[in-house]
């Protein structure tokens, strides 16, 4: 959470947080601000109407996750269609539907396109794809340079976006320390090698059970995936240009 906070503003919360199962629709609970300190806030609980005190990386002011397969014309049927239809139906599971967006796309200028509509009503982006150690492929030939995605980004958000790259080999320095370098990325998730599918969609929910439904941060999040799936342990998290150790 590095957004700045007022009494008042409506947030969201893990409803593990709170003290409650997360029994219903969505792992979060959307409630207000009653009191702030330096580390907590203090939030309504809809449940019980109790005041719940909650540190402050476990808020999100803002949220939504839009999912973008970046098509090729030849694996999309067989591979990245499937692929964005799984984790598009688990993270459905977790958050309401409208929170989520998910679509096809096979240029950067419809990349662009998109953002420029619907860009910050979005805090994490998902690039479902194939890349290289430095670049994603875009169409059928076309391989779009970490600038060209992230200026989109830069000339429509006022915020900057978790991104998660699904793209083989987009978590190599050559591609990524470019990419989570720009003021539209504050962290970006990537494997430094070839991913299976199964792999990739495997650790997307790993992840998000944990910076979801239990409220860790993105760092912690990693670091748990890490430790419960060691077959996908060189997914790598930069911040800043800069490898975070997990």
């Amino acid at each position: 959470m590095s957004e700045k906070l007022s009494i008042g503003d409506e947030v969201y919360v893990p409803f593990t947080k709170l003290g409650e199962d997360a029994s219903g629709h969505s792992a979060l609970c959307s409630t207000k601000i009653l009191a702030i300190n330096k580390k907590n806030i203090t939030v309504n609980n809809p449940r019980s109407k109790k005041s719940c005190v909650v540190y402050k990386p476990f808020i999100h002011k803002r949220f939504g996750i839009c999912i973008l397969r970046i098509g090729d014309f030849g694996s999309e049927e067989s591979l990245l269609d499937p692929l964005a239809a799984a984790l598009t139906n688990y993270i459905k599971l977790l958050i309401p539907s409208e929170f989520v967006y998910s679509t096809g796309i096979r240029t950067t200028e419809e990349l662009c396109e998109i953002v420029s509509r619907t860009g910050d009503l979005y805090t994490i982006f998902v690039l479902v794809g194939h890349g290289n150690d430095i670049s994603i492929k875009f169409g059928s030939s076309d391989f779009g340079e970490p600038s060209d995605i992230t200026s989109c980004f830069e000339s429509s958000c006022k915020h900057p976006k978790l991104f998660i790259s699904l793209c083989c080999k987009t978590g190599r320095r050559s591609f990524a320390k470019e990419f989570s370098s720009s003021r539209a990325c504050s962290y970006l998730i990537a494997p430094p090698s070839s991913l299976h599918a199964a792999q990739a969609s495997n650790f997307f929910q790993c992840f998000f059970w944990y910076h979801l439904f239990n409220g860790h941060s993105v760092h912690t999040s990693v670091k748990k995936t890490h430790r419960l799936i060691p077959e996908i342990k060189n997914i790598r998290l930069w911040q800043k240009g800069l490898i975070v150790k997990t």
